[in-house]
């Protein structure tokens, strides 16, 4: 079921409030004290509470409308809404793990996706959730995602539906998250998600 326009408009003022509280407590919590990051820009993270994060798969698949494994390689846009920055990056799917909405045709593979980020400049800082790191070009990964709007995506349950993807082995993004057997091969993530 989609949810209307009114309720998301709801959760999307609810995630902002949560945002820009955690963003106002980190700008005066660092004030004076910003780190130094490799461009010159300075460093900061938000410290924020999930309204939604998953521990077992079955709960985070049951939420998703798509679950797809990819790469990251391009930054489509940035913005800055309500104080709160959000970076959008494009991922380009090798492998399509979830579909039964049906949103993307065939198996997937080379399609791409925008996915939305809390995240990135913020008056010349650079700005990320805490468990959450902005996505990085090349970074292979595993995300299960819901619509944002057209042709853009969410990550279900923030850190809980991102998975890291290197050498062929599958580990979470946040020790709090999914609790499986770390590390997992695709294919062992893949017999893992069919059965959840």
């Amino acid at each position: 079921m989609r949810p209307s326009r009114g309720s998301t408009l709801g959760l999307r003022r609810h995630t902002r409030l949560l945002l820009l509280i955690g963003l106002l407590v980190l700008l005066s919590a660092c004030a004076g004290s910003s780190s130094t990051a490799g461009s010159g820009q300075g460093s900061g993270q938000l410290v924020i509470s999930w309204a939604e994060f998953y521990r077992d798969l079955g709960s985070l698949k049951r939420a998703s409308a798509l679950a797809v494994e990819g790469t990251i390689v391009a930054i489509d846009s940035q913005t800055v809404e309500d104080d709160i920055p959000f970076t959008d990056f494009r991922l380009r799917v090798s492998r399509l793990l979830y579909n039964p909405r049906h949103l993307l045709q065939g198996d997937g593979q080379g399609s791409e996706l925008i996915i939305h980020q809390t995240g990135g400049l913020l008056n010349g800082e650079q700005v990320s959730v805490q468990d959450d790191p902005l996505f990085q070009i090349g970074e292979g990964t595993i995300l299960f995602l819901r619509p944002f709007r057209p042709g853009h995506y969410l990550v279900v349950g923030g850190p809980s539906g991102r998975f890291r993807l290197h050498n062929g082995l599958v580990t979470p993004i946040t020790d709090e998250g999914i609790r499986l057997n770390w590390p997992l091969t695709e294919e062992e993530f893949k017999a893992a998600l069919d059965r959840a």
